[in-house]
């Protein structure tokens, strides 16, 4: 495969030409999608890199190993830290069907030729700042969803497994150290309680 960015373009003569750089926020979907599709923190899913993604195997998974960290003061540059927020060990977690649709579609396109052969990069090669991220989704999201940032499909997927496997496996979805943090953090509450009115029914006065 000849080597080219997605910045340039082959034309119809087979001539490499530059062209203008994506429009802002044009891996947003993807990015969202395995936001949802691992319940990752944004930082750690953009410092992937391809050697990170098994999509071959029976069982295709992604392991989390590193995160980006944003420049705090002036002067400061985006980069990427070996190692996962709190220094955390890897994190490897199985993807679902859709998510592996989208990483080997991912694959196929021709990709930035950068050295570090991450995921997601920027026109010029470098990788995807988080706050860029979140500044295209919010303008992608309207108003009607202005409660939604990336933080929040990481709470929806710790619910929505734990509902369905139990905290631990929520616990270790989210590579928290043990279940209080994600209990006390990242489940939401259930506040309907179960249909118990024919048990307590047992109660009425009687006639």
């Amino acid at each position: 495969m000849q080597n080219y960015s997605r910045h340039q373009t082959i034309d119809e003569y087979g001539v490499v030409r530059p062209k203008l750089g994506q429009r802002p926020g044009a891996d947003l979907e993807d990015i969202l999608m395995l936001l949802i599709a691992t319940g990752a923190r944004i930082g750690e899913l953009l410092a992937l890199k391809w050697d990170q993604v098994d999509l071959d195997s029976p069982i295709p998974t992604v392991t989390f190993s590193a995160t980006l960290v944003v420049p705090r003061a002036a002067g400061e540059r985006l980069f990427r830290q070996n190692f996962r927020k709190g220094d955390a060990p890897p994190l490897t977690v199985v993807l679902p069907p859709f998510a592996v649709t989208a990483l080997r579609r991912r694959r196929a396109m021709p990709t930035f030729q950068n050295p570090e052969n991450a995921l997601f990069v920027t026109g010029t090669g470098n990788w995807v700042s988080p706050a860029n991220v979140r500044r295209s989704w919010r303008a992608a999201r309207g108003d009607n969803f202005d409660w939604v940032t990336p933080h929040t499909l990481r709470k929806t997927v710790a619910t929505l497994v734990k509902e369905t496997y139990g905290v631990e496996a929520a616990q270790i979805q989210l590579g928290h150290a043990n279940t209080r943090v994600t209990e006390a953090h990242y489940i939401q509450r259930v506040t309907l309680a179960p249909d118990m009115s024919d048990a307590l029914n047992k109660f009425a006065p009687k006639a």
